[in-house]
């Protein structure tokens, strides 16, 4: 061929050859970041993206499923498991299966789904929804965090009085274990006192040990108790061993043993003690033995009525709050029965005040220990606040931290609590089936709200609730769209 014409030809032959190299660079349904696997090889071929399957390129979107994944016709409804991508220009580009294209409903907010009917490209009004909805969705997080964090400083709030009450009540204990010592201390002083009365505290001994050993029945008869509770529970596992029922017998045999051993048996009277009592009216009784009527016994009787008027003054100002009620060992001096009666009456009120105090502590401690993983800053406002729902003739009610309820029956007891999640169990058995449980989801929102109740499975409750206490900061939500316009003056 001339070189002249072949000049002239090569624009012609550019012209001709447009379309064939758009249709490689645009296949419909296809994102331009995948059009590279959209490519033939040497020979015209093309292998299928899920499998080895080799067919030619031509084959592809020519409504013909070809290969097993639906990878050729990502532009036709010939594939059940193919994919379609819609572009969607100003909004979010989003795959749709490729079984919707071209069934006449538009998918796709620009439209490219659909060759067969027009279909008007929404995109523009999905993202004013869009931004609408994700500005709302913020906002919603923003006024959630702000009251969280009111809550929050209120629970911190009451998270240092109780620290305080912690503090108060341990310092309180100190002193009280002092002046129960220093009592003990004199009541054995008046015990060993050459100059006390043998007859009245002799007396006063026998009483002590008889006291001693009924404290040790009630201890021996509660120890019983508990050994035949678990004997009861061993039997129990020991009869539904290899049972389809086993692993739940276990499970309850455990939940009531923990019951049992939360119950602490108190311990009412130390061996020292009953050895010390024992001691005392020996030595008491053999001094008696030895003592005759003369005439310092009428002299300890005048004393004796001396020192009751005398404790009846000090009582009276102990009450008034004039007088401690301490009572160092080195006051005992020429003293009788009805002296180490008044000290023994101050020691029993020390030691159950003490008792009381020391119950208190383990409640406080256990309080400021308590974890509630995420919701360790809001635990103490929280706990007891209650939310409601009205369903027919059921009212349903979230104590947080203690217990759920239908009307008036136990859906169970706070059990635990993961991330925005809490567990109520042990509730109120449900007739020929297990005990009622409850699981509460809680979503961020503005104020505590119960959205709704689903019972899963048989006494196995479902809640969902809102609540400032879920809110996060990782809730917030970025934009997708590409080109975030400002659609704000338009909404």
């Amino acid at each position: 061929m001339h070189l002249k014409s072949c000049v002239f030809l090569a624009p012609l032959f550019s012209i001709l050859l447009i379309p064939f190299v758009n249709a490689k660079l645009s296949i419909r349904g296809i994102s331009e970041n995948e059009l590279h696997l959209y490519k033939p090889d040497s020979n015209g071929k093309w292998k299928c993206l899920g499998s080895e399957k080799t067919i030619n390129f031509e084959q592809i979107n020519d409504d013909y499923c070809d290969c097993p994944d639906g990878s050729d016709e990502p532009g036709t409804s010939a594939c059940k498991n193919g994919k379609f991508f819609c572009k969607n220009d100003g909004y979010i580009s989003k795959y749709i299966p490729s079984n919707w294209v071209d069934d006449t409903k538009c998918d796709c907010c620009d439209g490219s789904d659909e060759s067969l009917v027009k279909c008007e490209n929404t995109c523009k009004e999905e993202a004013k929804k869009y931004k609408r909805s994700l500005d709302e969705h913020n906002q919603l997080v923003t006024d959630g965090l702000r009251i969280r964090d009111d809550w929050i400083a209120q629970s911190a709030k009451l998270k240092e009085e109780t620290l305080n009450k912690y503090n108060s009540v341990t310092s309180k204990i100190a002193e009280l274990e002092k002046t129960k010592q220093d009592l003990q201390n004199t009541v054995k002083a008046i015990k060993l006192s050459s100059d006390s009365d043998s007859r009245s505290i002799l007396a006063n001994d026998l009483e002590e040990i008889k006291i001693d050993l009924y404290n040790l029945l009630d201890e021996r008869n509660e120890y019983t108790e508990r050994l035949n509770a678990l004997e009861n529970l061993l039997d129990e596992i020991s009869l539904m061993y290899e049972t389809e029922d086993f692993e739940a017998t276990i499970k309850e045999a455990m939940d009531s043993w923990e019951d049992i051993r939360s119950q602490n048996v108190k311990k009412k009277v130390t061996s020292d003690k009953i050895h010390d009592d024992l001691k005392s009216s020996v030595t008491h009784l053999a001094r008696i033995a030895k003592e005759e009527v003369t005439y310092f016994g009428f002299l300890k009787k005048i004393e004796k009525d001396f020192m009751e008027v005398y404790w009846n003054v000090k009582r009276s100002l102990i009450d008034f709050g004039i007088l401690s009620p301490s009572i160092p060992a080195t006051s005992i001096k020429n003293t009788g029965g009805f002296y180490l009666e008044n000290v023994q009456s101050e020691l029993s009120v020390t030691e159950d005040e003490l008792e009381e105090l020391q119950k208190e502590q383990v409640i406080l401690l256990e309080d400021l220990q308590e974890h509630h993983y995420s919701w360790d800053n809001l635990y103490r406002f929280l706990k007891g606040m209650t939310t409601e729902l009205t369903v027919g003739d059921y009212v349903y009610k979230i104590v947080f931290f203690e217990n759920v309820l239908q009307n008036s029956i136990n859906l169970g007891n706070f059990v635990e609590q993961k991330g925005n999640t809490l567990r109520y169990s042990n509730g109120q058995s449900c007739w020929n089936g297990p005990d009622r449980s409850t699981k509460v989801v809680v979503e961020c929102g503005t104020e505590n709200e119960i959205v709704s109740v689903l019972e899963a499975q048989k006494c196995e409750y479902t809640i969902k609730m809102k609540s400032p206490a879920a809110c996060s900061t990782s809730q917030f939500q970025a934009s997708l769209l590409e080109n975030d316009y400002d659609y704000s003056d338009e909404l």
